[in-house]
């Protein structure tokens, strides 16, 4: 889990083995969705939100979801 007070991006890692593509889905985030091995993020608000990844190759395809995995809070609140 990430957390963190200010909007920056948010670089994350494709760790997935043999991947031939991957779709990434950042719950509250901006971009909401990307593609690639590091796609960015950041969270304008604040918030709990989740974070999938979908990894595609010739056998199949999986996705992890990490639940509440990005955390932004207002150090002012």
């Amino acid at each position: 889990p990430f957390t963190f007070s200010a909007n920056a991006p948010i670089q994350f890692v494709d760790l997935s083995a043999f991947a031939a593509q991957n779709a990434w889905e950042f719950e509250g985030g901006n971009p909401a969705t990307a593609t690639g091995l590091f796609p960015t993020a950041a969270y304008p608000a604040t918030g709990k939100f989740d974070v999938s990844m979908t990894a595609t190759n010739p056998n199949g395809t999986d996705t992890e979801t990490k639940m509440e995995y990005i955390t932004r809070f207002d150090p002012f609140a």
